[in-house]
């Protein structure tokens, strides 16, 4: 056990595999705690028997406070606890192996002998596909990576704040490592960690029975908020860093191609998308305020 390490997963409606994926993580860390975005009475009952069972702590919000409040409720519990130096948070839909954590701490421990590190990223493997998903560079260096097995020093948010809240969901992590690398802070690589992770809605799709293309079947609620931060956190830095920006453009317009040609919902993302440029526009971010949904 790394009594060092605090894990912080962030749930929302969790399948039953959240309960596999607890069993594998929690003899590995001193601390773990779920911070739940209101999912339904009863996945909260079973979350709160699966607490009991396995000793961690459930953070119940009474709504959805979206991504970045979560993430910063887990910190502020974690730093609560002394005794914990590194946060290590997760999806509800990741999977470690065995030796996950003790890996990554070491990793950790070697890049800080000459970088001056805020976060390590793991091999991250597609559960399904068994592909494994390249974590882009830029200039030789690490610049941004999802938060689902990333593994911090708690210290790095006391020097440099917390996740933006009104960003909600998407792009939340990407915008935090913008601004922390901007300082001086880097991005190690631990190849031998690997996290098990499934992107959400992925679908292969043949064209003339011989093109590949991946879609990401996401609601017009979720491409909102894609489209929104995308362009938001684009105008924010990308001065800044101009290969990332037109890289993240690039993908934004792969994007919005694959949607128009292959997805459905295609009258309601294009609304969608149209209010996301607005609110940009407006510089209005926070939770949709169109509806209730979230």
């Amino acid at each position: 056990m790394n009594v060092e390490v605090c894990a912080a997963i962030i749930s929302y409606h969790p399948d039953a595999e959240l309960k596999l994926a607890i069993e594998i993580l929690r003899p590995q860390v001193g601390r773990l705690v779920v911070v739940d975005n209101h999912s339904s009475e009863k996945v909260v009952k079973e979350l709160r028997t699966l607490a009991e069972k396995y000793d961690f702590s459930l953070l119940e919000n009474p709504d959805n406070y979206g991504i970045g409040t979560a993430l910063n409720q887990s910190i502020a519990w974690a730093r609560e606890h002394s005794e914990c130096e590194f946060i290590l948070f997760f999806d509800q839909d990741s999977f470690t192996s065995e030796s996950f954590v003790a890996e990554m701490v070491a990793a950790y421990r070697r890049h800080a002998k000459s970088e001056r590190i805020f976060l390590v990223i793991p091999k991250i493997v597609h559960r399904r596909t068994g592909v494994t998903c390249l974590h882009r560079t830029f200039r030789g260096k690490y610049l941004v990576a999802q938060t689902s097995g990333s593994l911090m020093p708690i210290q790095v948010f006391v020097d440099e704040g917390l996740y933006r809240e009104d960003l909600f969901i998407d792009l939340v992590d990407y915008e935090f490592c913008l601004r922390v690398a901007a300082h001086g802070w880097r991005i190690g690589y631990c190849e031998v960690a690997v996290l098990y992770h499934e992107p959400g809605n992925v679908k292969q799709i043949r064209v003339l029975g011989i093109v590949r293309v991946t879609t990401y079947s996401y609601s017009p609620l979720r491409k909102y908020y894609s489209m929104r931060n995308g362009i938001w956190t684009i105008m924010t830095y990308g001065l800044l860093y101009p290969a990332w920006a037109s890289d993240h453009a690039y993908a934004m317009l792969k994007d919005v191609v694959r949607t128009l040609v292959f997805e459905k919902n295609r009258v309601v993302t294009i609304l969608m998308w149209v209010r996301a440029v607005m609110d940009v526009l407006r510089s209005r971010l926070g939770r949709y305020p169109y509806s209730k949904g979230s």
